[in-house]
């Protein structure tokens, strides 16, 4: 691109001064008007010399001369306006070529965040096109631009990351404003589990994230560290901080859809999580039950909850925010003072409770027994 810019600009240079060589050599031929002016002015001056008797050839040279020099003033002037013109045309064709090409890098990257393709997968794709020819990096890290480390605290002896609700909420409304301008309230779903990385140590990832029905769910914290995160106040004071000031004073999308009121419809946690969070006994305590007061005794080597006719009285909100279950709750929940419901806020965990407890169990007594 570079050298076609250059051979124009010398090539347009060069036409210049050949014309500007030509017209000092032989100047006549270069114009047919030109000719007839200087007969003109010749004439005229002969006609002047007869009726004054005045003939001075030294003065005629010298507006010849004049007129010459006009001449080649206005071509020196037309040939430099021409030049600068093709100038000013190659740098414009450039800079139009230069926008027409395809910036492939940012293309691919797109492509494969949206398609969300695998490091590996991306890797043999950039590699394949390198070697057609294309000025690509190696590795996938370096196209999608993946910064080398992470800004995060110390907290709950783990390293913390606390991305924010409100961030991602406003994402989801700004991608789906249809959707969100006849809806007054934002009903949210928090899910909080632990996620073992390795199978050679036991570093967890336990993640808070949220969704709103219909969307995909986004990541509001994150926390890593080798054990469980305790205490569980620190771990959830931002999140419930964030979420205690957009209760009270709601979230502002724009002028067209106005402020949102946003709650919390339901908690979705297994067991274990569910009994870190509430602050309650595990599952396998005798008074682990979530709905009910009910007792459970020790039968064949397991934690088993026995159903008689009389029912164990149902746990209530009131009594569990007023610390009330000393054999249930071993401490008072952060969600109290945030002023969610801790009971009907968390709904039992189908696939743990039915698909591999009933279920699985069923399967397991009809393949193996006992028979009894």
């Amino acid at each position: 691109m570079d050298y076609h810019r250059n051979w124009r600009k010398y090539h347009a240079e060069v036409d210049a001064l050949a014309e500007t060589s030509d017209s000092h050599q032989d100047f006549s031929p270069h114009s047919t008007d030109h000719e007839n002016f200087e007969e003109q002015v010749i004439g005229n001056q002969e006609n002047d010399d007869r009726s004054t008797g005045v003939a001075d050839h030294e003065s005629d040279n010298g507006i010849n001369s004049d007129r010459e020099d006009m001449y080649m003033q206005e071509r020196w002037s037309t040939d430099s306006f021409d030049s600068n013109n093709s100038d000013e045309n190659v740098t414009s064709d450039d800079n139009d070529m230069q926008e027409q090409i395809p910036d492939v890098a940012a293309d691919l990257a797109g492509w494969a965040t949206s398609s969300e393709c695998a490091r590996s997968s991306l890797d043999t794709l950039l590699e394949i096109l390198r070697n057609q020819g294309l000025r690509l990096p190696r590795d996938s890290r370096t196209l999608l631009k993946t910064p080398r480390s992470i800004n995060t605290i110390k907290k709950c002896e783990g390293d913390y990351l606390y991305l924010g609700l409100e961030t991602g909420l406003l994402k989801v409304i700004s991608e789906n404003l249809d959707h969100f301008k006849n809806v007054h309230e934002i009903l949210l779903s928090i899910n909080i589990d632990g996620l073992p990385l390795f199978k050679s140590s036991g570093i967890q990832l336990w993640p808070i994230l949220c969704s709103i029905k219909k969307f995909e769910p986004f990541v509001v914290a994150v926390y890593c560290s080798d054990s469980k995160q305790t205490p569980v106040d620190e771990y959830l004071y931002d999140f419930l901080s964030e979420f205690t000031n957009l209760q009270q004073n709601g979230i502002n999308v724009n002028e067209e859809i106005g402020v949102l009121r946003v709650k919390i419809r339901a908690f979705v946690c297994d067991a274990p999580a569910r009994a870190f969070v509430k602050c309650i006994k595990s599952h396998n305590a005798y008074f682990a039950c979530e709905r009910c007061t009910i007792k459970s005794i020790w039968c064949q080597n397991r934690v088993v909850f026995k159903v008689t006719d009389d029912m164990s009285p149902i746990r209530t909100e009131e009594s569990f925010k007023n610390y009330e279950y000393k054999n249930h709750q071993v401490a008072k929940s952060p969600l109290i003072d945030a002023g969610l419901a801790c009971i009907k806020s968390f709904p039992l965990d189908c696939m743990h409770l039915v698909c591999l407890g009933i279920v699985k169990r069923t399967l397991t007594f009809f393949r193996q027994g006992p028979r009894d």
